[in-house]
């Protein structure tokens, strides 16, 4: 299973929200907002949530990040609704690597002028991106190391690099004239915010975060790429709260708690009306605290194995895994979500016996993960071993009993 995360919104949130009309497409993956004349959110709803921006103007349209490939070809359609001139995108901005920002790329690839700091482009051919294989023309050609700034439309658009906390490619998108900062995933709401694996640093949100208010007037509304726009106060509120829980998570650590303990005692319950948004439940919270940091790796754990599985087979994968975990146990990230993409590459390919062996692998490493089961029925379903799909997708929904994809692909399977 392709993992979504779906993001719930706590009625609590005081977030500043423009005369917004919301625009119905039937049937579509894409929900667009009116913020302001000329400028629109665009909402991704699959495989999960994000949002990224149109500006609009009589000369085409600049996107700030494209959202995700499965969208690409429906982000297009829906551009033409909003047009008011030539509905091309001319310019595309990212305000990060993630692939749910710019996995839109690979649908817009060799359209648009494509814009992002020095270090996105390396970043999109390394890491787990790898596996995505983007091509010359979905990658940066203008790229800036601290700042620059583009002119388009009647707007002054400054793009400031603002690495350090969720990720090192980030940048902050601020339009002058619409006062309108797009902070990517520096902010996901009321809550403590995703890092990236290899470049991200939970406890840099806050320095971060002041950085950005210095760099901004502050009338301007904040953009994020998973949540709904907000004001200074809130964003500065966001990185006072980080502050506040790592506090107390330290504290609490310095008396020799460890992390089970801490969450016995609730210790963040005095921000229980905020959990469950993008960053997940208080427990989590205390979990991600406590270990937080400077990333540790130094490897990339799909570079690897995709190096060796385009040269050869599952098999060689599988001991290069091993090898890489026995001999550098630091220095990669041994997560299922890098062997469940990695499943999914070779699935995409056609090599669906591999796919089935890294799935394997997966649930080995991982038996207590329900989406690796989902994800080896999926592979044993197209392999037309169904009898063995079934008992993977029913081991999938004893481990979840809410997985509804397992539900319904048994509920297929039977039937036939």
């Amino acid at each position: 299973m392709k993992k979504t995360v779906r993001l719930m919104l706590s009625v609590t949130m005081v977030c500043i929200l423009f005369a917004n009309t919301a625009f119905s497409q039937q049937e579509s993956n894409i929900e667009v907002t009116k913020l302001k004349e000329n400028f629109y959110r665009l909402t991704s709803k699959v495989p999960y949530y994000s949002n990224f921006l149109a500006y609009v103007t009589q000369e085409g349209i600049l996107l700030v990040d494209a959202g995700q490939k499965e969208t690409g070809n429906e982000i297009k359609s829906v551009l033409k609704t909003i047009a008011t001139g030539s509905p091309e995108v001319k310019i595309l901005i990212n305000t990060h690597a993630h692939i749910d920002h710019t996995g839109g790329n690979l649908e817009l690839a060799g359209r648009p002028l494509i814009i992002g700091p020095d270090i996105l482009r390396p970043t999109l051919r390394d890491y787990s991106y790898v596996l995505y294989e983007f091509p010359d023309n979905a990658l940066p050609s203008l790229t800036f190391k601290d700042s620059m700034n583009v002119y388009f439309g009647d707007e002054r658009i400054r793009i400031i690099s603002t690495p350090g906390s969720h990720d090192a490619t980030d940048v902050i998108v601020h339009f002058t004239k619409a006062k309108i900062v797009c902070v990517g995933d520096v902010y996901e709401g009321m809550t403590i915010p995703s890092i990236d694996v290899y470049t991200g640093d939970l406890l840099n949100f806050p320095k971060v975060i002041d950085k950005i208010l210095g760099l901004v007037p502050n009338d301007v509304t904040i953009f994020s790429g998973h949540d709904v726009e907000c004001d200074v106060i809130k964003l500065k509120q966001s990185g006072d709260m980080i502050s506040n829980m790592a506090k107390i998570v330290k504290e609490e650590i310095s008396k020799g708690k460890d992390i089970e303990t801490m969450q016995k005692e609730d210790i963040l319950k005095d921000w229980a009306e905020f959990e469950d948004g993008f960053g997940g439940s208080r427990n989590v919270w205390i979990s991600n605290l406590a270990k937080a940091g400077p990333s540790k790796f130094l490897g990339s754990l799909a570079g690897e194995l995709y190096k060796v599985l385009i040269k050869s087979d599952a098999d060689a994968a599988i001991d290069h895994y091993y090898e890489l975990k026995r001999e550098h146990p630091k220095e990669y990230p041994f997560y299922g979500s890098l062997i469940n993409r990695t499943g999914y590459w070779l699935l995409d390919k056609g090599r669906n016996t591999d796919a089935i062996k890294i799935f394997e692998l997966l649930t080995k490493e991982f038996p207590n993960t329900s989406y690796g089961y989902d994800s080896l029925g999926e592979a044993l379903m197209k392999a037309g071993r169904n009898k063995e799909a079934m008992e993977a997708y029913e081991k999938s929904l004893q481990l979840d009993p809410e997985n509804k994809n397992a539900e319904e692909m048994l509920k297929q399977l039977r039937e036939n």
